[in-house]
């Protein structure tokens, strides 16, 4: 049986690989290249919490800031996190420690948090659920349907997907044509999970800006972990002792 920690993640080999198959073709040749890095790198490293491989204290990861923002676009300090609406554990995040988090980090203007999707392709209704809150960021009403669709998790089906829209304030028209489409954001989203051997959820990207849209990655977090190991994060970066929040392997 896996340990608690380590029951804290979902995770796919491929994240909706055969439907980008269909809709984003140029996705294809980067998945070749790429699949067998992914697969060997996530076979070895741990599930619960996943430092940066650095040498003296650079990492070897920069990420992308593209995807919807909460907090000061001035904050030095990063979190990037790679969801699923369908992922149990990503629910359990984002009701029972988030907000905690952004009282503390986010509203404060002290961290900045954005949001990628990454749906697997074990969950059935991931993908249009992305979809959904992808086109819901293109009226503005990004935030609100993400909490709708971590609130309850349960319905997912494109006629629950309608109501959330309607009560959220969304024209249904525009969203139903929305919905048709494979909208830009979940394609650079799943791309670049992949381009970066992302493959669980929930996964953090926490590190420092690099002064436009890229961030420097100091360590990475994985699951449904509690506030406190984001505050062991987050604390030092924010110290300015950058150091002090990077793990090594042995």
């Amino acid at each position: 049986m896996a340990s608690p920690r380590k029951q804290r993640t979902e995770r796919t080999l491929g994240p909706i690989v055969s439907k980008l198959a269909a809709s984003v073709p140029e996705v294809i040749g980067l998945v070749a290249v790429i699949a067998g890095i992914t697969v060997l790198a996530w076979s070895f490293w741990p599930s619960s919490s996943v430092a940066i491989r650095v040498t003296g204290h650079e990492p070897l990861l920069s990420a992308s800031l593209e995807g919807p923002k909460a907090g000061s676009g001035d904050a030095r300090v990063v979190v990037v996190e790679f969801s699923d609406f369908e992922c149990p554990y990503c629910g359990i995040f984002a009701r029972n420690t988030e907000d905690s988090l952004f009282q503390q980090y986010v509203t404060t203007g002290k961290v900045m948090w954005v949001f990628r999707h990454l749906p697997l392709d074990v969950h059935k209704s991931a993908l249009r659920a992305a979809i959904a809150a992808s086109c819901a960021e293109a009226d503005g009403k990004f935030w609100p349907m993400r909490k709708s669709l971590f609130d309850n998790q349960r319905d997912l089906s494109d006629a629950a997907l309608e109501r959330r829209a309607a009560a959220i304030g969304l024209s249904l028209e525009g969203f139903a044509t929305c919905m048709r489409q494979y909208p830009v954001a979940v394609q650079r989203d799943l791309t670049e999970a992949l381009a970066l051997g992302i493959s669980s959820t929930p996964t953090f990207l926490i590190g420092t800006r690099d002064g436009g849209s890229t961030m420097r990655v100091v360590r990475t977090l994985s699951g449904a972990l509690p506030a406190a190991d984001f505050q062991r994060a987050l604390d030092p970066l924010l110290a300015g002792r950058e150091a002090s929040a990077v793990i090594k392997f042995p």
